[in-house]
């Protein structure tokens, strides 16, 4: 679950806001849910960004999870942050998420699971400093177990390669919760704090799916609810 992004700010506006002023009208008529990304730009748009499914997306607190997991029909939901970073060495695209390890069922089934690693180990809970990377994308990039990845110009050892398969909140990266929100913040206008960008959701029975669907979308105003139906 998301909410795409809103229009961008003209440079008065952006001031406005950076000053601790209001916001637009048009935009505060829009905003039926708390935003937290006027102030959190990327610094190269529209290279580099929030986006999921090659979607733009607003960022919210990360406090929502709470109010979808209590969401009559869902069996779990877990923050996620998605991200799109330019290499500044060659200009190529890639997406990085940042997530909870552990047992969460909304990461497992939406994400990436340890039955999909290839090779080397994958990430847990209390790891730091270190990423997992996407079969495909380590084939295009030449990476392996032990290479080591440049994201915003800090080099990060690789220490699993897996291949998640058609789950709709794939990434070519993915690293621990805390490491994404530092790193994404070295391509912001101002650092993440409590910010998410998706909500990863498992429903509690497929019987009832659509209907968890539409009960997460009325809690999530403008938002967009994505299933694959597995």
């Amino acid at each position: 679950a998301y909410i795409p992004a809103c229009r961008d700010f003209t440079p008065e506006e952006q001031a406005v806001i950076a000053s601790g002023g209001p916001l637009p009208a048009d935009c505060e008529s829009l905003c039926k849910i708390i935003c937290t990304g006027c102030t959190k730009r990327p610094l190269d748009r529209p290279a580099e960004g929030f986006v999921v499914n090659t979607v733009s997306t607003r960022l919210l607190p990360r406090f929502l999870t709470d109010r979808v997991k209590r969401v009559d029909g869902v069996r779990d939901a877990s923050p996620y942050l998605s991200f799109r970073f330019k290499d500044p060495r060659d200009g190529h695209l890639f997406t990085v998420a940042g997530f909870d390890p552990g047992e969460s069922p909304a990461v497992k089934s939406t994400c990436c699971a340890p039955s999909d690693l290839l090779g080397g180990a994958f990430l847990k809970p209390g790891d730091r400093g270190v990423a997992m990377v996407e079969q495909g994308y380590a084939v295009s990039r030449g990476l392996r177990v032990g290479s080591l990845l440049t994201i915003a110009g800090v080099p990060v050892p690789v220490i699993g390669v897996v291949n998640s398969g058609v789950r709709p909140a794939k990434a070519d990266v993915y690293l621990p919760f805390p490491d994404a929100e530092i790193l994404m913040s070295r391509r912001l206008q101002a650092p993440l704090f409590n910010d998410i960008n998706v909500i990863l959701i498992e429903a509690a029975d497929a019987r009832g799916q659509a209907a968890t669907m539409e009960r997460v979308r009325n809690l999530l105003i403008g938002g967009v609810v994505s299933s694959y139906n597995c």
